[in-house]
């Protein structure tokens, strides 16, 4: 004898179609078309309807419009339109919840969205080893992603002490095949200055500023007694040996001053890392993208 099985679903139940959504290329800050999501009431008494919201990691950037109201009758069935406004990239996940007063409530619709992006990278070496005074040149590339062509700001942080950090350009204009910049760190050298004169000792060093300034001294007040005795002519000796006098002088102050410093106001050794920053404004929204660079100063 056969048997009638009765597969008509009593109490309250739900369809939904589809049961995911893609927005794909979006530009970040621009709100996309929408796309919909039909609930449909397939059981024998009103779906009772209780939310329609998003939860999930991205839910911020989906929003949704709906004719459905807190019930459905009985086969019949109402739209949601969700609609993608991207905050960053490349790509955001969120879930379109409903809750309602049929069995396995809550339920959901997965939402995806791949956002027009740029990233960056060093086309030849990221890490690079300078002697202080020498300048290091990074190349970069700058990669549209998911159809992005936009125009990119670059900025750098993290140069050493003493040292300037640019990108030339500043801003670059990316394509479909991208764009390209140099990240140049210009460091600075160690400065000479004075040293103490000749390779004497300390000491010869000491006496024989001594000497000098005795002599410079004597000389002068010799001069100074004798500069009545000169006849007519002889005013270019006495200039000469007075300057000779005031040289010696001078070089015994200097000497007794001390040694100065042989070197300093350079870079100073290290190894730093300098990140790269590139941003663009889409609409309210600032996409950021950054890549790290290794400089070592010897």
């Amino acid at each position: 004898m056969a048997v009638l099985i009765n597969t008509t679903v009593t109490g309250p139940a739900v369809a939904i179609s589809p049961t995911s959504l893609n927005f794909a290329n979006q530009a970040a800050g621009i709100t996309s078309s929408s796309q919909v999501v039909t609930l449909s009431s397939t059981g024998t008494v009103n779906l009772t309807l209780n939310s329609v919201s998003f939860t999930g990691t991205n839910a911020g950037d989906f929003g949704q419009t709906n004719n459905c109201g807190s019930s459905l009758a009985p086969g019949a069935s109402c739209q949601v339109n969700v609609t993608f406004t991207p905050a960053g990239g490349p790509s955001r996940v969120a879930t379109l919840q409903f809750t309602d007063n049929a069995p396995s409530s809550p339920r959901a619709v997965a939402l995806a969205g791949s956002v027009q992006d740029f990233s960056l990278a060093a086309t030849s070496r990221t890490s690079l080893t300078v002697t202080a005074g020498q300048v290091a040149n990074y190349a970069i590339a700058i990669s549209p992603v998911n159809g992005f062509t936009e125009t990119v700001t670059l900025s750098c942080s993290g140069a050493p002490q003493l040292s300037t950090c640019a990108a030339n350009p500043g801003s670059v204009t990316v394509n479909s095949t991208g764009a390209t910049a140099n990240v140049v760190v210009t460091t600075s050298g160690n400065s000479a200055g004075l040293a103490d004169p000749g390779s004497f000792p300390p000491a010869i060093g000491t006496q024989l500023a001594l000497w000098l300034a005795m002599s410079g001294v004597s000389g002068l007040v010799l001069l100074g007694g004798r500069v009545r005795r000169f006849r007519r002519g002889h005013g270019p000796l006495f200039y000469g040996l007075t300057a000779l006098c005031l040289l010696s002088i001078g070089i015994t102050c200097s000497a007794c001053g001390g040694a100065s410093s042989k070197s300093g106001g350079g870079t100073p050794p290290g190894t730093y890392n300098v990140m790269v920053t590139g941003t663009s404004t889409s609409a309210s929204t600032t996409l950021t993208n950054s890549i790290s660079l290794t400089l070592v100063v010897q």
